[in-house]
């Protein structure tokens, strides 16, 4: 009867110790990706050359969708190498002032305006 107590409470220890290390290492391996990372900051980046200031631009999307007589603003970039959602789009003003974001995969073609009045 006595080694089956003695059994018992050395099961009860160890299967103690086993939970306790799938905790500690559940909540060190959850915490981990926190340690030493600073939070990424959210620019808008000019686009150099490609795109002017003074310009305005018609968008031809993918879906068929059209955004007429926008002047572009920038680009959303992050300093964080992941795949962030907001990464990859242009903002673009419209006439009234409003902006516009756009997924730069989602643009089929984009053209110059001759002049904002078209």
């Amino acid at each position: 009867m006595q080694d089956t107590i003695d059994f018992l409470i050395h099961a009860l220890i160890f299967a103690t110790v086993g939970i306790s290390a799938v905790m500690v290492l559940s909540l060190f391996f959850k915490f981990l990706p926190r340690i030493g990372r600073t939070p990424a900051s959210v620019t808008l980046q000019e686009a150099g050359d490609l795109f002017g200031r003074d310009r305005r631009y018609d968008l031809l999307l993918s879906s068929g969708q059209s955004i007429e007589n926008v002047a572009f603003h920038g680009m959303v970039t992050t300093d964080d190498h992941d795949q962030w959602p907001l990464r990859g789009l242009a903002a673009f003003h419209r006439t009234d002032g409003g902006r516009v974001f756009v997924r730069l995969d989602a643009v089929r073609v984009f053209q110059e305006r001759i002049s904002a009045d078209d």
